[in-house]
């Protein structure tokens, strides 16, 4: 089949149109020629059937009026020798598909806006009968604006679109990721919390402070990773939270629904080091189920100029700040 309408992308928002206008007449001049036929075919109406059936074109023979009856999606599939649209009726499709689409992306946006209302009512509501504080501002007062989330870099791209997913979200969506823990942590991770009853596997962990042994055992691989920086009032106010008093890893770390009232814990996270006494408490955790959203990501901090660069590219559609900050790595 030869064609003056030969790039894809014009064949498919020709076939758009097709599916999609409402009027019965078109408003684009369609020609369609079979040479060896000697048979000249003009697009005369678009039936629409129902909201399930695709709408069915009819084409009516220049000469003779004879019709012949074809469907939008096989319009290109058909044995003609030549199909001709004018520029200005291509024109008027493109800006037909265009502006569809936009409609299109509009009511959805505005869908996920209505459903993420209703998602951080429910789980207000659920804090009130609960008794939950006013986490998210108690934190801020005391000098913690930020939470932090360590990543590999490469996993960036995905964060970005999906999200920072909870260990369980990553497994049973099959999402390709890299990972730094380590299994035998992994494992002491692996029960069930006695709060809202979900395992620690469904919850993202948040830190404090990243000056802890974890990071320093990476200190070899730090260009590989990087830091998000969570906005604590908005991810606490608007997500279910638990609190844990050192690593959750660990026995000895106790689970709370509210922050954790000691005023020696928050000055600990401002210490540049640890002790063999307090390293477990200066890795206590915020634990936000069973995602967080990219809107609640304040910014990024690397190692070095080189992993900026890498990331940059990736952040075209986001007003997310990136920088070096040495200052929280070894």
């Amino acid at each position: 089949m030869t064609s003056l309408i030969q790039d894809l992308e014009s064949q498919e928002r020709i076939i758009f149109y097709l599916n999609n206008v409402e009027d019965h007449k078109p408003a684009v001049e369609l020609k369609f020629h079979d040479s060896e036929k000697n048979e000249h075919y003009l697009l005369d109406a678009i039936k629409k059937r129902s909201s399930t059936l695709l709408p069915l074109l009819t084409l009516i023979e220049t000469k003779t009026g004879k019709k012949r009856y074809w469907y939008p999606d096989k319009i290109f599939e058909m044995a003609w020798t030549c199909i001709d649209i004018s520029n200005d009726d291509l024109n008027k499709i493109n800006n037909y598909y265009l502006e569809k689409i936009a409609e299109k992306k509009a009511e959805e946006e505005a869908k996920k806006v209505g459903e993420e209302e209703a998602r951080i009512k429910e789980i207000k509501t659920e804090k009130q009968t609960r008794g939950v504080e006013d986490n998210g501002l108690i934190i801020k007062e005391k000098g913690f604006p930020e939470l932090f989330f360590l990543a590999p870099k490469a996993n960036i791209k995905s964060i970005l679109e999906k999200g920072i997913l909870s260990y369980n979200e990553i497994k049973s969506r099959d999402i390709l990721h890299y990972d730094f823990s380590l299994k035998s942590a992994q494992n002491r991770r692996h029960f069930e919390e006695n709060i809202y009853g979900y395992n620690i596997h469904d919850y993202v962990p948040l830190l404090f402070t990243l000056r802890i042994p974890m990071l320093y055992s990476l200190k070899e691989n730090q260009d590989s990773l990087v830091i998000l920086r969570i906005d604590t009032q908005q991810v606490l106010d608007e997500n279910r939270c638990i609190f844990s008093c050192g690593n959750v890893a660990s026995p000895m770390s106790d689970l709370k629904p509210n922050y954790i009232d000691d005023d020696d814990l928050y000055t600990l996270f401002k210490e540049e080091w640890w002790t063999e006494e307090n390293k477990r408490k200066k890795a206590s955790e915020v634990l936000i189920h069973p995602s967080i959203m990219p809107k609640y990501i304040n910014g990024i901090f690397c190692k070095s100029e080189q992993t900026v660069r890498e990331i940059m590219p990736l952040l075209k559609e986001n007003n997310i700040p990136i920088k070096v900050n040495n200052e929280l790595f070894f």
